[in-house]
């Protein structure tokens, strides 16, 4: 474990590595009122990161907040990425990705073959966000409620 702090935020961040769960390191960032546990996941030849985040926003905070401080919301190219994107969502929840619809395209503007949906998604004219559960299956939901969410960290593609 390392420490580091940045006197000008008040904060700390704790990084552990766990090599027998692979390529994953749980930060905890804490500033004067509360600490957020943040997973980071690294997919294989992509080389981008998952940044799981557990406070609750609507799809259009969380993408202003992925891509203020990561890349953006997660794009999913493949199983691969899919498992490794739904790996620290807490059993119950759903977190938003970067799946909306206009034709159902990610947040990089591509529309790319692999698609998870649940039995019977996407299945509403007024939902055109995208949360995935732990089972790594897709919903299509109201893009104003609030939900976790996972970032992606790299391989910024932006039409």
């Amino acid at each position: 474990s390392s420490y580091s702090s940045r006197r000008s935020l008040n904060s700390c961040i704790r990084e552990t590595r766990l090599p027998l769960f692979g390529p994953k390191a749980i930060a905890t960032v804490c500033n004067q009122t509360k600490c957020v546990v943040l997973i980071v996941v690294v997919s294989g030849q992509n080389q981008k990161s998952f940044v799981f985040h557990p406070e609750k926003k609507t799809w259009t905070s969380a993408q202003e907040y992925c891509r203020k401080h990561h890349t953006d919301l997660a794009t999913i190219e493949n199983s691969d990425d899919n498992s490794k994107a739904t790996a620290d969502i807490p059993s119950g929840s759903q977190a938003w990705i970067g799946l909306y619809r206009i034709r159902w395209r990610w947040v990089d503007g591509s529309q790319n073959s692999f698609t998870n949906w649940r039995s019977g998604s996407p299945d509403s004219a007024i939902e055109n966000c995208a949360v995935v559960d732990m089972k790594h299956q897709w919903n299509d939901v109201q893009c104003t409620q609030p939900f976790i969410f996972i970032c992606q960290q790299g391989k910024r593609h932006m039409l």
